[in-house]
């Protein structure tokens, strides 16, 4: 699949619940998931860095990041 079909996920303890159900609800979509995949307390700047990376590395044409 060619990086440009692939969307970058990431979030903090808060924005789990969010996150699992966008991977849900568009399971059509290549997701990188980056994490977090648990509710302990994570800084949020931590995981927009992994993102942000990712797009800069060419892992992932976009992102979304919940925090």
């Amino acid at each position: 699949m060619p990086m440009t079909d692939i969307i970058a996920i990431a979030c903090d303890h808060g924005g789990v619940a969010l996150k699992d159900q966008l991977l849900k609800s568009f399971p059509h979509v290549q997701w990188l998931d980056l994490g977090t995949n648990g509710t302990d307390s994570v800084d949020y700047p931590d995981y927009a860095q992994k993102l942000a990376q990712a797009i800069k590395d060419g892992k992932a044409a976009r992102g979304v990041q919940i925090g």
